[in-house]
């Protein structure tokens, strides 16, 4: 059931981020918050890794019946795209400090998180 919750969190949690870095008060932690975006993901891949059998989530109302789905190696690859996402992250924080609008990078970003 864990498991499941993080897979529907993991497109849905940067959507949402990206959604709260247009309000003006949390402009300033936008960086902050594309490091929190990548968890879910992480998480996922950490508790499935030692498992043999799928975690699936079935979404009848969601893109004509959609089924979600991570298999062991999958998984493999979803821990290393984490891990590359989350880097990417603390690196652009310190790139971004130097741009004078970064609001449109880190929307960017965390839609394309969402996508991937």
């Amino acid at each position: 059931m864990i498991s499941q919750g993080l897979l529907f969190f993991t497109p849905l949690l940067p959507l949402i981020l990206a959604a709260l870095c247009c309000l003006e008060k949390l402009k300033r932690f936008a960086g902050y918050m594309a490091l929190v975006a990548v968890l879910p993901a992480f998480i996922l891949s950490l508790i499935n890794s030692g498992q043999i059998e799928l975690t699936w989530l079935s979404m009848p109302a969601v893109l004509m019946g959609s089924v979600w789905q991570v298999h062991p190696i999958g998984n493999t690859f979803l821990l290393f795209t984490a891990i590359l996402w989350f880097f990417s992250a603390l690196y652009a924080i310190g790139y971004t400090k130097k741009d004078d609008k970064p609001m449109r990078f880190w929307i960017l970003w965390l839609l394309t998180l969402s996508g991937t």
